[in-house]
């Protein structure tokens, strides 16, 4: 399965796109700007009188020469936006084959906007045990998509390697979100930072709105477990109940938590159709 060529898709899309951060939050707007938090660049702001566990090499020895007083310099810090990208790589994303290619086009799409907002990218892969593709930089990764391949959920990767995402900015989770967890206990590791959250779900339009009819054999590509059953109307129209269901209750639990969950047709996206994408707050053409 080459992904290369949707990714190198998504970035020339990408390039074009903005991503547009909410203000209220560190790192958080469009281009690097001046924070009110005390850093170690631009230009001095003020002094303020030292506190144990402040680095000594901070401390203004004139200053002290002058009033006898430990005092500490301080400077604005430009702060750089962060988008932090986390992808699914476990196996229920390289079927229905198309939602590869979504996958791999939506993230060369995030990582491209982010530089060209101005922002620093981060890209994380899941799934199969967390790996960090690209680190924190302004420019565009040249890392490869990883193919899908793998059967360990989000939670399970976050609660071992949360840390490790940068804790301002956008985070971003391209996923089918076709997990047995609770949304709370899946997005409870995401959202601890205060980050702004959005959950783009990618599912196959085979999967949205089955045609599957007669006798199947239905075989779980992560666990392994195997179905045979008969499939008609009524089965269809069940499991279409609780795949409603199961999306209204991300839904509910994103708007709950403050995070954005929006549902993206994998063959629209692999397509370059973006229309549903720019639905989200958080894109602009």
């Amino acid at each position: 399965m080459n992904l290369q060529e949707p990714f190198d898709r998504g970035r020339e899309i990408g390039e074009e796109l903005k991503i547009v951060l909410p203000s209220n939050i560190p790192g958080s707007m469009g281009g690097a700007r001046i924070g009110k938090a005390s850093g170690s660049s631009l230009e001095f702001r003020d002094y303020r009188e030292y506190k144990p566990g402040d680095d000594i090499r901070r401390i203004d020895w004139r200053a002290y020469a002058r009033s006898d007083k430990y005092v500490l310099k301080l400077y604005q810090e430009e702060i750089q936006p962060v988008v932090s990208l986390l992808t699914d790589v476990s196996s229920s994303m390289a079927l229905p084959e198309p939602k590869a290619e979504a996958s791999a086009l939506l993230s060369g799409i995030v990582l491209a906007s982010a530089v060209s907002s101005d922002c620093a990218a981060t890209w994380w892969s899941f799934g199969a045990g967390m790996r960090c593709l690209a680190p924190l930089s302004r420019n565009f990764p040249s890392t490869a998509p990883v193919t899908p391949g793998g059967s360990i959920g989000l939670a399970q990767d976050l609660s071992e390697k949360s840390t490790l995402i940068p804790r301002r900015g956008l985070r971003i989770v391209v996923s089918d979100f076709l997990w047995d967890i609770s949304p709370s206990e899946a997005l409870n590791p995401l959202l601890k930072s205060g980050c702004p959250l959005l959950l783009a779900c990618i599912l196959a339009a085979e999967e949205l709105n089955p045609k599957l009819a007669g006798t199947a054999s239905l075989s779980d590509i992560e666990l392994g477990g195997r179905l045979d059953m008969e499939i008609g109307s009524r089965e269809r129209e069940a499991y279409k109940e609780r795949l409603s269901s199961h999306l209204s209750m991300w839904k509910d639990e994103s708007l709950r938590s403050g995070a954005e969950f929006i549902v993206l047709v994998a063959e629209d996206i692999a397509s370059g159709k973006i229309t549903d994408l720019l639905k989200s707050k958080f894109f602009s053409a």
